[in-house]
Formats: C-alpha cells, sequence, structure tokens
C-alpha cells in the first residue's frame, strides 16, 4: 500500500498515517462499504480498528431487545471501533454500519495497539478525538433519551442542511428510533405544519425551513 497515494487520494488520511511506519501500513487494507452495510456488531470479535476515509457511519448500542439506541454519526476522519481495543476488551459493544457510502482504513487491532503506543501524534488526536466523541455522545443521549421523534427528525433535519433528503423512510425511522409507520406520521404532520416540503415523495428543506425548525426546537 502506497502511503503517498493514499494521502494524496484521501485528503483525511494524512492527519492519520503520515507517520505510519511502512511495516504497519503494509498489514493493513482499504474497505468499500455500502450505504446501509454493517460494519460490526456488538459481540463481534475485534479483528480492526477503522478509520473514516470518505463517507459517514452511524455508531449505536442495542438494548436487550436488539433495537439499536442511541444513534451518534461519525464522520470522515473519524476513526471508529478503537474502544474496546484500547481498554482491552476481546469482543465488541457498539454497532456500527455505514450511514453513507464509506471507504475505511482498517488497522488489525495488534498493529494498532503497536502503532499507537508508538506515535506520539496519532495519541493527541485521539486525545482530541475522544473529547470531540464524549460532547457528541453526551449530546445524543439527552436527545434521544429525551427528546421526542419529531424533534429527533427535525435535529436530524437541521444537521443534513438545506436541500433534498436522499435517506429514506426507513433510514430515517432507524435514526429517530421509531418504527416506519410512526415516521410517516411525522413527515405528513411536519408537511402541514410548513417545516418541510415533499416533491416526488422526497423531504426537500430550504432555510426557511431549517430556521423555523431551529426555533420551534428552542420554544420545545
Amino acid at each position: 500500500m502506497n502511503k503517498e497515494e493514499l494521502m494524496k487520494e484521501y485528503t483525511v488520511a494524512g492527519e492519520w498515517i503520515a507517520g505510519m511506519a511502512q511495516s504497519y501500513l503494509d498489514q493493513c487494507k482499504l474497505l468499500k462499504i455500502q450505504k446501509g452495510e454493517t460494519i460490526f456488531r456488538g459481540g463481534n470479535e475485534l479483528q480492526y480498528v477503522y478509520i473514516i476515509f470518505r463517507g459517514t457511519a452511524t455508531i449505536s448500542s442495542s438494548n436487550i431487545k436488539g433495537d439499536e439506541m442511541n444513534v451518534v454519526f461519525a464522520e470522515q476522519g473519524t476513526m471508529i471501533g478503537e474502544v474496546e481495543t484500547i481498554i482491552g476488551l476481546e469482543w465488541r459493544i457498539f454497532n456500527a454500519s455505514a450511514f453513507t457510502e464509506c471507504v475505511l482504513f482498517a488497522i488489525p487491532h495488534v498493529v494498532f495497539r503497536k502503532w499507537s503506543d508508538q506515535d506520539v501524534d496519532v495519541c493527541r488526536k485521539l486525545n482530541h478525538m475522544f473529547a470531540q466523541k464524549l460532547y457528541k455522545v453526551a449530546s445524543a443521549a439527552v436527545h434521544y433519551n429525551q427528546a421526542k421523534a419529531e424533534i429527533r427528525l427535525k435535529l436530524f433535519l437541521i444537521y443534513h442542511g438545506e436541500g433534498k433528503v436522499k435517506e429514506t423512510r426507513e433510514e430515517l425511522a432507524k435514526v429517530c428510533g421509531v418504527n416506519v409507520r410512526t415516521i410517516y406520521r411525522i413527515i405528513e404532520k411536519m408537511e402541514n405544519d410548513g417545516f418541510i416540503n415533499i416533491k416526488n415523495g422526497k423531504i426537500e428543506i430550504t432555510k426557511a425551513h431549517i430556521s423555523k425548525m431551529q426555533k420551534r426546537i428552542a420554544e420545545e
């Protein structure tokens, strides 16, 4: 695997692997994961730590029924699957799946331990990333445990930004932690209330919609 080519093709690669020894790099691999595909699930044996070179993934936990809870987003440039490796577990405790099509840089967990122990820059970046993750997890816990499903959807749409929402009703239901029937009902209500437009079955959002949703959430 050629480091220079990787850093040229994936802009975030240099932030992580610039100082990685070639002997470690040769044991890593690139994975292309399709939208909606599982990356790993809680209970899986540890194999790799992943850096998202392109795309967005979701990280979640599962309740006793197997339902996904506390969904948070991991963006391009973020590392996932490192927590269990760092604290010395043998099995996954979280789930991860591709929210969009993703390109992942997969590092064998044994290599990751050696690399992170030796590379000071990686340690610093991990510390910074952990702080960001803690903030996101804390925020997500508040929003997803206390907020109504309609507020969860508004938060997601605000995060999405203006334009056409490509996600299906099934994907939106998963993000909001409700069933598909409920998400259809919420979307219909939000359209009637003027928070979104529906065109050819897809949600469309304008800056005015975003402002209106932000104002309503603040009031609630």
